[in-house]
């Protein structure tokens, strides 16, 4: 059996997501790039080319060598190509010649990719349709089944209403259990639909 690597370009985990979650690619996208920047998945990346000096590098480097990524979004990376589209801060200590550097390409983590989103079904799967064509597996995106799945930890039996604990107190404490489990945030509005408090 062929060794299957961990790691997988930009497009290949958007589809993992899309599998897993049903969402839109749009969404998974957005949803990827907001897991990194929460340091919730780990990343490799190989470089290019210093971005102010006369200098290459086939490096790869794992993702703790660059500068945290807080402010990463979809439309900041080449998702076909794999890479994003400006330059990336590596750390000092991290290569011998830090600062920006434009990279070849990034790999994401399918473990960490997993554990955050889910398995995608496999063929045979009840959940997948019997001849041609992609069916959603939830009509659901992945923040929304993330929210449900935290609000299920605080409150397993049903969650308090909205007279009991305010829309604002109860996001907070959903918000809070999701930094605790070190998953990445969502909206108020996605978290009072997960419960049931606002319509779809």
């Amino acid at each position: 059996m062929a060794y299957d690597s961990i790691w997988e370009r930009l497009n290949d985990i958007t589809r993992r997501v899309v599998d897993a979650t049903g969402c839109s690619k749009e969404e998974a996208q957005a949803d990827i790039c907001r897991a990194v920047a929460d340091g919730v998945i780990q990343f490799q990346a190989r470089l290019k080319q210093h971005a102010t000096r006369h200098m290459t590098s086939k490096a790869e480097l794992e993702g703790t060598a660059f500068d945290r990524l807080t402010t990463i979004k979809p439309d900041n990376l080449d998702w076909e190509q794999s890479r994003p589209l400006k330059p990336w801060l590596v750390k000092s200590g991290a290569h011998r010649l830090p600062g920006f550097w434009k990279l070849d390409w990034v790999e994401l983590s399918r473990t960490d990719i997993e554990r955050i989103f889910g398995d995608p079904p496999t063929r045979g799967d009840s959940k997948l349709p019997s001849s041609g064509g992609r069916q959603r597996v939830s009509k659901s995106g992945p923040s929304l089944e993330r929210a449900k799945r935290v609000i299920g930890e605080l409150y397993p039996r049903l969650p308090p209403d909205q007279a009991t604990l305010p829309n604002k107190h109860f996001c907070s404490h959903v918000r809070a259990k999701l930094k605790e489990l070190k998953l990445p945030d969502v909206s108020d509005d996605t978290i009072l639909r997960a419960a049931g408090r606002r319509r779809r």
